[in-house]
């Protein structure tokens, strides 16, 4: 009988776990991750030039309706609003792969609404401020895949505790990347090794999805590689504290 992974854990035992996967890491995951914020915003930064929109509210209408989305349909869905918007044609019949209420929010946006007033939840709202900020900031986005590797197993959406989106569970997750990238950045060589704790969540974000897509850790039997990752930075932090 496979035993039952825990759905809760402290800050410290899910740093553990996030870093854990970031040692496991690829070279080429940790360098996308680390650019991928940078990224965004010179999409973001292009889109505001060309359309007239202030960048922070470009950003603010990315990260709307990013909910169930993925990034290319992401750009290609706020290019499409704001072609409508700038030919004065209806928002409402664009086509948007996000949620109903989300294509609202990014209408009042295009409207002129106040960006605070549409702005809502932990993870929107993170995302538009780690796109703008380039990444160069403590906010952490944490969805599905960060919570995942927060618990050292794969589990789907649908099986992830509500609480971990709600402002108690998403901070306690989001304590666990700031954690861990403060660990990370103690045994840094020099400062260009060093990285932000959105820059965690890109790198193990993409790094997790990557092994998944790819048929490994494809359900909680067969996480015998993370667990032993886990291991190591078990054993690391005992010789840390030794010394």
């Amino acid at each position: 009988m496979a035993t039952k992974k825990p759905l809760y854990l402290s800050v410290e035992r899910m740093a553990e776990n996030i870093l854990a996967c970031y040692f496991g890491s690829d070279t080429q995951s940790r360098v996308q991750g680390k650019n991928w914020y940078k990224e965004a915003y010179a999409i973001a930064l292009e889109i505001s030039n060309y359309s007239g929109i202030d960048l922070k509210r470009v950003c603010a209408i990315i990260a709307v309706i990013s909910p169930r989305n993925s990034w290319a349909q992401n750009i290609a869905d706020t290019e499409a609003l704001i072609q409508a918007k700038i030919a004065g044609q209806n928002l409402e019949n664009v086509s948007v792969k996000s949620f109903g209420l989300n294509k609202q929010k990014a209408i009042n946006l295009l409207n002129g609404e106040p960006i605070e007033d549409n702005l809502r939840g932990f993870k929107v709202r993170s995302f538009a401020d780690c796109i703008f900020n380039r990444g160069l900031t403590k906010s952490v986005v944490i969805d599905g895949h960060a919570v995942s590797i927060a618990l050292g197993y794969k589990i789907s959406l649908k099986d992830v505790p509500s609480r971990y989106f709600g402002k108690v569970g998403y901070s306690l997750v989001s304590e666990a990347y700031k954690l861990a990238t403060s660990m990370i950045n103690t045994l840094a060589l020099n400062s260009i090794d060093e990285i932000t704790p959105s820059q965690l969540q890109a790198i193990t974000w993409i790094f997790h999805r990557s092994i998944h897509l790819n048929g490994y850790l494809t359900d909680v039997s067969n996480s015998e590689i993370m667990d032993g990752l886990v291991n190591q930075v078990h054993a690391a932090k005992n010789d840390l504290t030794k010394n």
